[in-house]
């Protein structure tokens, strides 16, 4: 007797929305993971990971329907109802390294030796992956495959994000294209198609998936810079110059990396956390690496994601400065340097998985600091690069259903409920709705 009577395969079809990081067994940054093993082969997604990604959407009771109970006894049946394929992008799709720099913490400085280089698959590069329903009764299937289908939206919508440095704003992915196919194995059509591996031929619309929600706090920052650079790590030339170049993607636009912006925004909140007594605040919401020598330590996620920004079209100036020598002041004979600088309206979204009034106040205080040109993001902010035009930037908050919008210049506008905002504010200042001081 066949152990399921019903099945229902889906074909999907994604492209990356942000770079995807898939990393290799041997923990090198340098290297994602491909069919083979080796730099010539095809990337690839895990089937174990994309199962993850979506099994993380679902409440644990039906996590356990869906994807099986390892702890439940043997004689219940809770073996998985879905089979998932690994994620197979096509032959010719090419990574891409960027210079990565760690960063000391207490200094600000680049840490000598830490320099690095990360690999990812490029934004615009599509894979396929199968998910497969196979049940006992095809009258029971529509629940199934319902959790299915909304587990798939929250995936388009950039709920879920697949592989490694989500924070980073990596692993936004967008569905192209659902195709279907059922099989009632009581026919003997469908079992002759099953054994054939016959392909999916109905198409699924993604735009009738189910609408999907998540308590997110969404934080978005716009404004106009006139001067600001990430460096690539390579250059160009331009005559006899060698020119810096700022960050770019394969297809030649440049981008804004959530790497680099999140960098400077936790420098940022770090120092506003020191001010308000709650360093604490910042591991809770950035996150932070596993402590040497402590075996049962393994670090704590972040529960942000600021994502990458690709410029629309950036006015480009090559500029040629003079080296200083730091301890005369003086300049430095024959070490003339020349970088390419943009111009362009930027934004930065931040969103917060795991909402905390005192990580949501952190966070908003950096962004209105940005806003006001306290500080900047990118390279030579000491020569005024990368900062903000007070009057053309708008900081726009939400939470769920709630938001509000702020405007810069000689004085803050709010508009809108602001008043989530004010709540997140209090409670990083120790008090409580009444506005009386609350115990430490």
């Amino acid at each position: 007797m066949a152990s399921f009577t019903y099945a229902k395969r889906y074909r999907v079809t994604a492209e990356c929305v942000s770079p995807l990081r898939t990393g290799s067994t041997g923990g090198d940054n340098a290297v994602v993971l491909t069919d083979n093993g080796k730099s010539d082969g095809v990337p690839m997604i895990q089937a174990a990971s994309i199962a993850g990604v979506l099994r993380s959407w679902f409440p644990d009771s039906s996590a356990k329907e869906l994807f099986g109970d390892s702890n439940t006894a043997k004689s219940a049946d809770r073996t998985s109802k879905i089979t998932v394929s690994d994620g197979r992008f096509s032959d010719e799709t090419e990574t891409q390294l960027r210079p990565r720099l760690r960063i000391d913490r207490r200094t600000g400085a680049g840490m000598n030796g830490h320099k690095f280089e990360l690999e990812s698959i490029p934004t615009g590069s599509k894979f396929t992956f199968e998910l497969l329903l196979k049940i006992q009764d095809s009258t029971g299937s529509k629940w199934a495959e319902s959790q299915i289908e909304e587990a798939l939206s929250a995936l388009n919508e950039g709920f879920l994000t697949l592989g490694g440095q989500q924070s980073n704003g990596f692993g936004i992915v967008k569905l192209t294209e659902i195709k279907t196919r059922s099989f009632h194995m009581r026919k003997a059509e469908d079992r002759m198609a099953w054994m054939n591996d016959e392909e999916c031929t109905e198409k699924l619309d993604i735009l009738a998936l189910p609408k999907v929600t998540k308590a997110f706090v969404s934080f978005r920052l716009t404004g106009v810079s006139d001067h600001f650079l990430v460096k690539s790590g390579t250059s160009f030339k331009a005559g006899d110059k060698s020119v810096t170049d700022a960050m770019k993607n394969p297809d030649g636009s440049y981008v804004l990396p959530g790497a680099s912006l999140k960098g400077v925004l936790r420098g940022r909140a770090e120092r506003i956390a020191d001010y308000k007594d709650a360093s604490e605040v910042v591991e809770q919401l950035f996150g932070r690496e596993s402590m040497k020598g402590v075996s049962d330590d393994n670090g704590l996620p972040g529960q942000l994601r600021v994502r990458e920004f690709t410029l629309n079209q950036p006015k480009e100036q090559i500029l040629t400065r003079t080296r200083l020598d730091r301890f005369t002041g003086g300049v430095m004979q024959k070490s003339l340097f020349t970088e390419k600088t943009l111009s362009d309206e930027i934004s930065i979204t931040v969103d917060v998985r795991k909402s905390d009034a005192k990580g949501n106040a952190l966070l908003f205080y950096a962004l209105r600091d940005m806003a006001l040109g306290l500080y900047g993001f990118g390279s030579e902010g000491s020569v005024g690069r990368g900062y903000l035009n007070k009057e053309s930037c708008v900081l726009t908050v939400a939470e769920g259903e709630k938001s509000c919008s702020f405007t810069f210049g000689d004085t803050i506008k709010a508009e809108g409920d602001s008043s989530f905002v004010v709540e997140w504010l209090k409670a990083l200042d120790g008090k409580e709705e009444n506005g009386r001081e609350t115990e430490n």
